[in-house]
């Protein structure tokens, strides 16, 4: 799945954790801003992957205007607008069956 943001084409893969992905057992998501690529663990059911995409955009929102959020800023937002989104209808769920997912 590819997703524009702010000018940048990002490619969305699901990986299984493991050292040949850099994806470790216990972390969800990672963003590679040089190779613009956010990588998603398979692991997870669909909200928690949701969830976890839209901490990894907000990483990159972070990255694009130099807000300089902590960890735990970030955690707590994503959680917080995906709960809000899903709960008003207002979240989409992405295709994660499209070719590069």
């Amino acid at each position: 799945m590819k997703l524009r943001l702010f000018g940048i084409d990002y490619t969305v893969t699901l990986q299984r954790p493991d050292s040949d992905s850099n994806l470790r057992e216990n972390l969800w998501g990672k963003t590679n801003f040089e190779k613009a690529t956010i990588r998603l663990s398979d692991t997870t059911n669909l909200p928690v992957r949701e969830q976890v995409l839209l901490h990894e955009v907000i990483h990159v929102c972070c990255e694009a205007g130099n807000l300089g959020l902590k960890e735990h800023a970030i955690i707590v937002l994503a959680n917080l607008l995906y709960a809000a989104l899903a709960e008003n209808g207002l979240w989409r769920s992405p295709d994660w069956d499209r070719e590069s997912c």
